[in-house]
């Protein structure tokens, strides 16, 4: 399995497109747990928003959604950074699909009833390295939190 996750993240370029695809949902799943685990505890509630998210944004099958999602916890505990993960969304997202992403990060955040601080604090800093200004963080906390209401 770490060999997997070790090519998943390799510095060479996917020459698969399924390859490719693959490894930019896992670098979203990440960020999206990562999220939730912001304040020391990620509940059910904030796993259904990562799933929701998820499944809608990448259109999945329940299969390849657990698999995903597998993945995603385990690059998680491991990982020191989140640097690889963000340099490869930064390079393949637009503007636009990355303020996307910064909106389900909100879902994630609000989906407990709750906003900690540490999870404000790690959707500014990856709003930061994703290169977006901070209206469209502002703009994607607004829209998260009116679905919420």
């Amino acid at each position: 399995m770490f060999d997997a996750l070790n090519q998943l993240f390799s510095s060479q370029p996917a020459s698969d497109p399924a390859e490719q695809a693959h490894r930019l949902h896992l670098a979203t799943a990440v960020l999206m747990i990562e999220i939730g685990r912001a304040d020391f505890h990620i509940d059910e509630a904030e796993l259904e928003a990562v799933a929701d998210a998820l499944q809608q944004r990448f259109r999945l099958s329940s299969a390849e959604l657990a698999d995903l999602l597998e993945m995603a916890h385990q690059q998680s505990q491991d990982s020191h950074s989140l640097h690889p993960f963000l340099r490869r969304i930064n390079r393949h997202f637009d503007p636009e699909q990355k303020a996307e992403i910064l909106e389900d990060l909100w879902r994630v955040a609000f989906a407990d009833g709750r906003l900690d601080k540490y999870e404000e604090y790690h959707i500014r800093r990856i709003a930061d390295l994703l290169h977006l200004p901070h209206s469209a963080f502002i703009r994607a906390k607004h829209r998260a939190e009116a679905e919420r209401d």
